[in-house]
This record gives structure tokens, sequence and C-alpha cells, in this order.
């Protein structure tokens, strides 16, 4: 297969770009933006201050591309409304780059089965978008150095993952002074975890977590390849539409080789183009395209801002909804405890603002009005199954919402019955204490609200107390039982619990 695929050329512009997703405490959002705007990297001098690592990055292009509400919620028009409300983009400055070992000194490559040098983009070798529902994504750019078909498909293959699960690693090198040549191990966990998402290191906040598979990133490429022969064009497609790489053999099915309307992992774009999805990523692939201008320059241009930004903001949402839907498993308590009634009220709350938050300013039906732009986005959406996302997520917030009022109106019906049980049986007492004691003086008088007030209180306590114990569980059944026992037969069901 790899003698095949050297037929291919891969054309300048390609690219590949790997998304890894992380969750944190959006609580926390004003300070992690804090954090990104503070300088924190050691200067190379001890006695002079730390450096910036991060400068924020707009997106110009967005406000000629994209809806008003999106372009706001992008934090492209940063003087309209609160900071804390919109996405952040930042990138690393130079000084960054080079105390996490990814500037331009360093030749990289990837010792797998076979020597793949790569490059890093060479201003943006990796980007961080956070928003304040509590995702965010570090995308690394990368491609190879050479223009081969089987280098694509095998960085998109094994980059995935960020511990090295496939069996390879990365190896940078360079010059130093002295003319000798420095190695070193480049491990992208390690990157993520002590330099860029460390905020909880340098800030004592919550450090982040994995949202998607652990240790693995998605993926969206754009390749554009030239060839002769039609059947590898399109076993060629099938590898990077299922991120094989180039030495694994294939046996698709009867119409897996089929690209057309009717694939639901498929949208064509032009003659011998289209769009590939999957749940761990995608991208856009084009055969033999014209030598125009467009395919050449604004289609790549396209390909790498406006199209990346969809796929970013559907992937925004669909992890959004995980996040929140993992929030109502692992938070909510279904005891009677008045402190788990307590927690159960204070996390809906917590829960219920942050999906009206996310419905009002993350949640995106249309972003670009573009024909092709729209339907990429909508093809995106429906294989993240956002709306049945939106719909779980939406109708577990709203039972949550349910059984917190029942809670509620539970606890103002026992306080109701306990006041009842107490002054019923004091009032009785206040009565018979009347009788005893017929004298009519201030003293016995002052003496029956005292001993009827003392039974109040023992007896709404001790009813109380009896009302957790099963003895009392098996007494209020029996009563329903007898209840809906009289109700259906006409018998005297309560007189029955008595005798029994």
């Amino acid at each position: 297969m790899e003698e095949d695929l050297a037929k291919l050329e891969v054309l300048e512009g390609s690219f590949v770009n790997f998304v890894y997703p992380f969750q944190f405490d959006s609580e926390e959002y004003p300070k992690i933006l804090e954090y990104f705007q503070t300088p924190h990297i050691p200067n190379r001098e001890p006695e002079k201050p730390t450096e910036p690592a991060w400068k924020s990055k707009k997106h110009s292009w967005i406000r000629d591309c994209c809806l008003s509400p999106v372009s706001n919620y992008l934090n492209i028009d940063s003087n309209k409304q609160s900071v804390e409300t919109k996405a952040h983009f930042f990138i690393p400055t130079d000084r960054f780059k080079s105390y996490v070992q990814l500037s331009t000194q360093y030749k990289y490559r990837i010792i797998a089965k076979t020597d793949i040098p790569i490059e890093f983009h060479r201003s943006e070798p990796f980007e961080v978008i956070l928003f304040p529902i509590g995702i965010g994504f570090l995308i690394f750019k990368i491609k190879p150095c050479n223009q081969k078909m089987s280098d694509y498909l095998n960085i998109i293959h094994y980059l995935r993952f960020t511990k090295g699960q496939r069996g390879f690693r990365i190896q940078g090198s360079r010059r130093t002074r002295d003319n000798n040549t420095e190695y070193i191990e480049l491990k992208v966990s390690e990157i993520i975890e002590s330099h860029i998402l460390n905020w909880n290191k340098n800030c004592n906040l919550k450090p982040y977590q994995e949202i998607f598979v652990p240790g693995k990133m998605l993926v969206f490429f754009g390749v554009l390849f030239e060839g002769e022969q039609a059947d590898l064009n399109v076993k060629t497609i099938y590898r990077l539409s299922n991120f094989f790489n180039s030495e694994q053999p294939i046996n698709p099915g009867l119409y897996a080789l089929e690209f057309g309307e009717e694939k639901s992992d498929f949208l064509p774009y032009a003659q011998n183009h289209g769009f590939l999805f999957s749940l761990e990523g995608g991208g856009f692939y084009g055969y033999r395209s014209l030598k125009t201008q467009f395919f050449t320059e604004t289609l790549i241009d396209h390909l790498q801002n406006q199209y990346f930004l969809l796929f970013i903001l559907a992937l925004h949402q669909r992890f959004a909804l995980i996040h929140l839907s993992e929030e109502v498993a692992e938070n909510w308590k279904t005891s009677n405890r008045q402190e788990d009634i307590r927690n159960n009220m204070r996390v809906f709350q917590k829960i219920r603002d942050q999906l009206l938050l996310f419905t009002a300013r993350g949640y995106f039906l249309q972003v670009m009005q573009q024909d092709n732009h729209h339907r990429c986005y909508c093809k995106w959406r429906e294989m993240f199954q956002l709306d049945a996302l939106y719909t779980e997520v939406n109708g577990e917030v709203q039972e949550m919402h349910e059984y917190c009022l029942m809670q509620r109106d539970r606890q103002l019906q026992d306080t109701v019955y306990y006041m009842s049980a107490g002054l019923g049986s004091g009032a009785i007492v206040a009565s018979t204490a009347g009788i005893l004691f017929d004298s009519g003086g201030i003293y016995d008088f002052v003496g029956a609200v005292a001993l009827s007030a003392s039974v109040a209180l023992i007896t709404g306590y001790s009813v109380k107390t009896l009302q957790g114990t099963q003895g009392w569980q098996r007494f209020k059944q029996a009563l329903i039982d007898s209840q809906e026992s009289e109700d259906c037969y006409g018998c005297d069901g309560l007189g029955a619990i008595w005798r029994s």
C-alpha cells in the first residue's frame, strides 16, 4: 500500500489540527482568564520579573462571516458586554513557545514504524479557546514536512493519542553552539498538564478535567492531493475518514467506498471534493482540484478558519451538554435528609443557570449564512446528535426541578403536621387543665398555658422522631393501602387496620 500511496502528491496548504477538549469549573472562569492574561513564565535572568506566556487573539474575520449574536459571543466586540460571559482565544508568546520547547529552533519527527518529520505551525503551534460554560479546547497545529499521503495518514492516526498509546514517540533535535546535536523527548501529555493547563499549580484553582476519551484528541484536517488512479483515490478517502495509517490493511464493506448524498458521514462540496464526519473528528478532502486562486488559496483559508470554527462551535455545544448532564449525575442525591435537600436545591440552581446561559448565548442553530458553511454546520450538529443531547439534559433539569419542588412541599407538609399535632394535643391539655383548675385565678391560667405549650412541644418532637422509624412508615403505608381499599371496595379499611 505504501508504494501505491507514493503515487499521490499532497498539495501545499494541506493541514492537520488536533483538538484536546477539557472542562473546568465555570465559577472560576474569571480567575482562569486572569491567569492567561498575567505574566508567569520565569525570566532567563532571575532578578527580572516574569514574562507573559499568552496573548489574546481576535479573529476579525468572524464579524464578516457570522451572525451578530455569534460574533458577540466570540468576543469580537469586547466593549458591549462583560468579557466573563464570552469566549476567549489565546495564542502563545515567542518566549512561551521556547519555554515548552515548541519553537522553530527544533526539528521534530515521529518515531513509529517509520520516521516521519513533522513541523508545528510557526506562529501558532497551539491555541487555547475558553468558553464561559466551563468548556475549553487546546488545539495543536501540526503537519508533515514532506508532502506524502502516507505521512499525512500516519500523523492523523498516531498523534491523536497524547500519551503515545499507539507505540510512538516524538523526538526533537537542534544544533547547539558547540556544533553538537541536542535531542529532547516531546510528550504531549506533559506539555498539556505541566505547562499549558496548569493554572491549578500557579493560581490555586481547581484542575481541569478530561471530557473526551482519556488521553485522546479529535482531528480536523484539510487534505488536497493529486493522482491518476481513481480506485486509489477512493481507498485513500476511506482511510482518511477512518483515521487508518498507511500500512493498515483495509476491507471496506459493500457500500463503504461509495461517497454520495445518501451517506450519513459525508457531505459533497464539488466534484471530487467533500467533507468527512465522525464522532472523533473529520475534515475535508480534495482530489485533482482546479488550478484557480479559489482552490489553491481561498478554499484553504476557509477550511483553516471558517469551517474549523464551525467544528469547534459544534464540539463546544456537544461537550457543554455532556458536562451539564455529568453534573446532574454526580451531584444529585435522592435522600430526604435536610442537608441533601439543600444540596439538591443549590445544585439545581447552578445547573439551571448554566443551562439558561448556554441556551441564550451558546446554543446556535445557525452560525454562518453561506450555503456550504450552513450545510456543514448542520451536518456536525447531526453527527454529534446535539438536538437529542439538549432534549435529554433539558429533561433531566426539568425533572430535577420537579423533584426539588416535591421535596420542599413535603417538608412544608411535615412542618404543618408537627404543628397541628402539637397544637391539637396542647389544646386538649389546656381545656382539661381548665376543668381541673376551675378557680379562674391568673396562676391557674398561666399554669394551664405552660402545660399546654410543653405538651405541644413534646408531642410535635415525638411525632417528628417517630416519623423516621420503620413502624411509622409501615403505619403510614397501611393508611394509604386502607384508603385505596376503601375507595375501591367501599369497606371500612381503617377499622381493618386497627383490628389487625
